[in-house]
């Protein structure tokens, strides 16, 4: 998923300090660079079997309408099927936007002393491509498309999604250092959420919270309320947490994401209400897999299974919810819930039910 990128000193440094510091812009985008590479063989355009080949890069906007005038262009490489171009360009994109509705095209044409330029083929690379595959530079071979013809050639280029953050996991995932600073933490608490969705949504937040937030959350019996803070807003987009995390995850890691769901359920659905939840389907069986973990007495697994159901008021769910609960955090609203009134009267209710 990584690109082992080279990273300078400087960068390094504003993380361990937690100097970074991006304005509202820096923070909505990431910069795609795409290098042209060159081309492998193409078809002939002119009479002599050869071809005078460029390339025309166009970015795709929101509509998917493909603008007449390109972004960029190439220089045209004469008298050649396999062309060398290398030629480099970037853009920015943001991710509050849906990466499918946007994407590069790659138009590859054959360039005419007189008269417009023949098109040889084209082919269309979408940044949701470039997001799911890496964080770095990756290179892509390409076969290009032509209406009228099935063999077009192959074009050869590399991209690469530029980020801060994304240099900074990189660095996590190849150098392994055995902990983060607590400003690297809030830097990544920070900016990790508004990040790419195809990277706030993948296991990558999970493991960086397991790793390197949970073992600082504790001392002793002492939870350190801030490094919590750093962990929740770093899963803020995770949710939910898929069931294998769930099942594999022991002892404090389990905990912090059995509260960590909690805080995001509880918290969301006093928002909104009419959040849908699911389908009694759903939580049927989603209050089946809790009641099965509290047979086989992992209380925390059976804590997490029965969230959702209680809060869509699947029956049963509740009673079982707070005997979980209680028995892992006792009596009162953990501490980041402490105000959140529906963990609060269904602790209370409860609690009121059995007394009468």
């Amino acid at each position: 998923f990584f690109f082992v990128s080279a990273m300078t000193t400087q960068n390094l440094l504003k993380f361990f300090s937690g100097s970074v510091c991006w304005d509202d812009d820096d923070v909505r985008r990431s910069k795609v660079s795409v290098r042209v590479v060159r081309g492998e063989k193409l078809p002939a355009g002119d009479m002599s079997g050869s071809s005078d080949a460029f390339v025309e890069i166009t970015l795709v906007d929101d509509s998917g309408r493909i603008p007449d005038t390109p972004m960029h262009k190439t220089d045209v490489v004469k008298k050649s099927l396999n062309p060398t171009w290398n030629y480099e360009a970037s853009f920015e994109l943001s991710p509050y936007e849906e990466p499918e509705t946007r994407e590069v095209v790659f138009k590859v044409l054959d360039w005419d002393r007189i008269g417009d330029p023949t098109f040889l083929g084209a082919v269309h690379v979408g940044f949701d491509k470039i997001l799911v595959e890496h964080g770095g530079r990756k290179k892509h071979k390409l076969e290009l498309s032509h209406p009228k013809r099935k063999k077009n050639g192959i074009l050869i280029i590399d991209t690469a999604l530029e980020s801060e953050v994304l240099k900074f996991l990189a660095h996590l995932k190849t150098k392994k250092p055995t902990n983060i600073s607590r400003n690297s933490a809030k830097s990544l608490a920070d900016l990790l959420p508004a990040g790419p969705t195809k990277l706030t949504q993948s296991d990558i937040p999970i493991w960086l919270v397991l790793e390197y937030i949970v073992p600082r959350c504790y001392k002793g019996n002492e939870g350190d309320s801030e490094w919590k803070q750093y962990g929740f807003s770093i899963l803020s987009q995770s949710h939910p947490i898929k069931d294998a995390t769930i099942m594999s995850a022991t002892d404090r890691k389990l905990m912090y994401l059995v509260e960590a769901s909690i805080r995001h359920w509880f918290s969301l659905l006093e928002k909104e209400p009419n959040f849908n939840l699911g389908n009694e389907k759903q939580q049927k069986s989603l209050y089946d897999r809790s009641l099965s973990c509290q047979e086989q007495g992992e209380h925390a697994k059976s804590l997490f299974f029965a969230i959702q159901p209680t809060l869509a008021g699947y029956p049963a769910a509740e009673n079982l919810f707070v005997e979980c609960y209680k028995n892992l955090f006792g009596e009162e609203p953990i501490e980041s819930l402490s105000d959140n009134t529906l963990l609060c009267n269904l602790l209370r209710g409860n609690q009121e039910s059995k007394e009468q």
